[in-house]
């Protein structure tokens, strides 16, 4: 780029400085003699070289500054079903991974199967917290195969008595709350007065109206939005109905950040600060 740039000057110079041009005078002699051109006569055409020059390298410049080329941020685009505090900590985990690497990441919540469909499509980089085996059905996504957490799914309940040791314990007259789109309820939970919501908040407010009697979620996000709506008598059913790790999918166009974010999620649980950042996602 230097050199064409540098070019485009020097034919300038040269083209100004010594250019020979025919001088006609009243008695028709015609004699060649060195003279300097005046601005407007030599501005014409070595502006316009060292314009198309310049052009040129431009373009050059374009071509070799790919999606990822010189100066420009590099970011993941990760993509969540819900604004959990789940997904809170795979941020704030990811963030923490990849900043030696140089990289961000952002996360931005979009319906459930939307979310994997555009990861596994490219859309967006990647999708998370998910369970493990989603890259047989979605062939374009690797799993980092570190998990974030394991997930404790639960039932919450406002009834004091109520007992729910399996998934057949949620049969009717049981009325069970959970949100759509999530396989793991719609799976296991079955000939139950089912009603299906989309968002936590919206679940929670009908059990503490008293719509449902049970409502099933992860315990992290559940708890959280007990003290939320300060559902004083709403409580966690324990132990959980499943504890099923959970992990970061990347668009294989990534794949070679997947060890990269792994060996770094290994050290924080070696060094504490994974569970500083559970504890901190946690704080009511």
């Amino acid at each position: 780029l230097w050199f064409l740039l540098r070019m485009g000057t020097l034919d300038c110079r040269l083209n100004s400085r010594y250019s020979l041009s025919k001088v006609i005078h009243r008695d028709t002699e015609v004699r060649d003699m060195p003279r300097y051109h005046s601005a407007n006569t030599s501005g014409g055409s070595c502006s316009i070289q060292a314009w198309l020059r310049t052009m040129l390298a431009v373009v050059v410049l374009c071509l070799f500054t790919g999606s990822e080329g010189w100066g420009q941020e590099k970011r993941l685009l990760i993509g969540t079903s819900s604004p959990t505090r789940l997904a809170l900590l795979m941020e704030l985990l990811t963030r923490e991974a990849l900043a030696p690497a140089g990289w961000d990441i952002e996360v931005r919540t979009l319906p459930g199967e939307r979310s994997l469909q555009s990861a596994n499509e490219g859309i967006i980089d990647g999708d998370g917290v998910r369970v493990d085996g989603l890259s047989a059905r979605y062939r374009n996504l690797i799993k980092v195969p570190v998990a974030y957490y394991n997930v404790e799914m639960s039932a919450f309940t406002r009834d004091p008595n109520l007992v729910v040791k399996e998934w057949k314990d949620l049969q009717q007259p049981l009325r069970v709350g959970y949100l759509i789109g999530w396989k793991i309820y719609e799976t296991n939970v079955t000939g139950s007065n089912v009603t299906k919501v989309s968002t936590i908040e919206a679940l929670f407010k009908m059990l503490g109206a008293g719509r449902i009697d049970v409502a099933l979620l992860q315990k992290l996000d559940g708890l959280a939005m007990l003290h939320q709506l300060d559902i004083r008598d709403g409580r966690v059913i324990d132990p959980p109905l499943a504890v099923m790790p959970h992990f970061l999918y990347l668009n294989a166009r990534h794949q070679a950040l997947v060890p990269v974010i792994a060996a770094e999620l290994a050290k924080m649980k070696k060094d504490g600060r994974w569970a500083a950042a559970v504890a901190k996602v946690m704080e009511f």
